[in-house]
């Protein structure tokens, strides 16, 4: 049974048997301001579950599927900062993009913040499997 961890105005996030899901939406009312002030919300969440002191998630899934196709300079950068704590903390990142843009525009930034742990998916089966191969 998967437990909410944390949630804001366009994302949630649950642990379910040992793997943290972070689901973010569309939210068209949000500036890009309002949507870069909710990313460092989920960093700070974040950071918190996969940081030093020990892990509650053994494996963390980063779906931004349904997030805005673009996504601005600081949002990116912020989502740069998750990956990079998953990194440092050893912890598998599996990365839900949509194809097209969104993977064009956020793939190759996220794979440099993490070169060992995260990987890219469309399908969120795939990346389970690999977080419990990594894991």
């Amino acid at each position: 049974m998967a437990m909410r961890l944390a949630e804001g105005e366009n994302f949630t996030i649950e642990l379910d048997e040992g793997v943290a899901t972070l689901r973010v939406w569309k939210r068209p009312d949000l500036s890009f301001e309002e949507g870069a002030r909710l990313a460092l919300t989920i960093r700070d969440h974040v950071v918190g579950f996969v940081g030093a002191g020990g892990s509650t998630a053994r494996g963390f899934i980063m779906d931004l599927r349904d997030a805005p196709t673009l996504t601005g300079k600081q949002t990116r950068a912020t989502l740069g900062e998750i990956v990079r704590a998953c990194e440092a903390a050893r912890c598998p990142v599996g990365v839900l993009l949509s194809p097209g843009v969104q993977r064009v525009t956020l793939e190759d930034a996220l794979s440099e913040s993490g070169p060992t742990r995260a990987r890219f998916f469309a399908d969120p089966s795939d990346a389970r499997s690999w977080i419990s191969a990594e894991a």
